[in-house]
This record gives C-alpha cells, sequence and structure tokens, in this order.
C-alpha cells in the first residue's frame, strides 16, 4: 500500500489506533483527521485484519520493554532512520517496518515461551496468585515458573478500559522493575510472559496503568505473586 508523503506522520497514529493503544489526549486530532481523509480510513481498514490476528493468536500480549528495545535497536540498525516529517512524531513514535518486527517477535516468544514453560520438569512450578481489594470480582490468576522465567495465566480479568493496559511487574525487596504490559482477549484471560526476569525476585504483582505501561506503579497493585524464599 502507497503514501502520499503528507501523509507518512499519520501511519503510526493510525497503527496504534487501530490497536487501540493511541493515547487519549492523541485520538481526537486522528478521529478529527480520518473524517476527511480517504486515504488513512483505508490504511485503517487493511490494519483491521492485522490486529484481529494479533488479538486472537496472542491474547495481545506486548513484549517486555528489554525485548522491544532489543526489537528497535535491530530493526533501527537493519532499516536505517526514519525519513523526517514536517508535522512532530510523538515520543512513542514507531515506523512501520520496527512495530511489525516487535508484533512478530512479540508473537514467537508467546508460542515459543507458552511451549516451554508448559513442560513437565523438576524446575517447574506453580504459585498461586493473592488477589487484593482492588482486583475485580472473580479474578484468579497463578504464575507458570521454570527457572528465572514464567508465565502469568490470568482469567476474569476485564478488559482496561479506552486508554488503559494492565502491567506486571517485579519486586525485590524495596525495588519494583517494571515487566509486561498487557490487556486480556474479550474472554477476560490472558497469558503473560516473563522471560528471564524472576531471578532473587520477591514477588510478581499487576496493577492498571495508562496506555504504554509506567515506569512505577501508578495504582494499587490487583493481585500479588509471592515467590518461596528458601
Amino acid at each position: 500500500m502507497t503514501s502520499h508523503p503528507e501523509h507518512d506522520s499519520w501511519r503510526d497514529e493510525v497503527a496504534a489506533y487501530a490497536l487501540d493503544a493511541l493515547p487519549e489526549e492523541e485520538r481526537s486530532a486522528l478521529e478529527s483527521h480520518l473524517e476527511g481523509c480517504d486515504e488513512c480510513r483505508a490504511y485503517l481498514r487493511w490494519l483491521r485484519p492485522a490486529e484481529a490476528a494479533v488479538a486472537t493468536s496472542v491474547e495481545q500480549i506486548k513484549p517486555p520493554r528489554r525485548l522491544r528495545r532489543a526489537v528497535l535497536a535491530n530493526a533501527r540498525e537493519a532499516g536505517g532512520e526514519a525519513p523526517r516529517t514536517s508535522r512532530p512524531r510523538p515520543r512513542w513514535f514507531l515506523t512501520r517496518p520496527i512495530a511489525a518486527a516487535a508484533i512478530v517477535v512479540a508473537i514467537a516468544a508467546a508460542l515459543v515461551g507458552g511451549y516451554a514453560l508448559r513442560r513437565s520438569g523438576p524446575s517447574t512450578e506453580t504459585l498461586s496468585a493473592q488477589t487484593t481489594a482492588a482486583a475485580p470480582r472473580g479474578l484468579e490468576a497463578h504464575l507458570v515458573r521454570e527457572d528465572d522465567s514464567g508465565t502469568l495465566e490470568l482469567s476474569g480479568l476485564p478488559l482496561p478500559g479506552r486508554g488503559r493496559v494492565y502491567e506486571a511487574w517485579v519486586r525485590r525487596g524495596e525495588e519494583i522493575s517494571p515487566s509486561t504490559v498487557f490487556v486480556p482477549n474479550r474472554a477476560g484471560a490472558a497469558a503473560v510472559a516473563l522471560p528471564d526476569e524472576l531471578a532473587n525476585a520477591d514477588e510478581v504483582m499487576v496493577t492498571r496503568e495508562p496506555a504504554g505501561g509506567s515506569a512505577t506503579p501508578t495504582t494499587a497493585p490487583m493481585l500479588h505473586v509471592p515467590f518461596p524464599q528458601s
């Protein structure tokens, strides 16, 4: 699909909008633009099948920050610097090839990681989550841990709402590190990969955050998965 130069600066906003990941303050401007732009509306329709495939295949799992950084670095090195446009790009800007690479890596990580973490073995354990007063009614979760990786499996989790996501955190003493940003599928289920992040951890937590995730929790945790201490 081709694009005129004046539309290039809108393409990533449209892609984020298709995944319901565009920050609330930028949605109105894009929706106004879409009303008068046949090309961007066509691009949005073109993106819809890919958005549906991601939603049904990996429950909209997004890669952890360290994985996203590696994907972006590799994609930029391979593709070079994106051309400049007259319209300022938002701080979360991704060129479409980079965004596509991130989606491919997220799918591969979820499928391969999910298969590996469900193998039986002496180093695999299942830990139950403890919900808090901030948890939605009916939420259940457990963590399947293998060595320093894990998969947090949740059910009964409602969609977080427009402009919001859920975020997993790993706590080590007083230090709380951001891990994976995710949303559940429409059935309220999610399988959240936590690759190579659980060494010396005390617990995993989940909070509800603004789209894109936060550097530190902005809401009370809805669940904790404490780790047995040796």
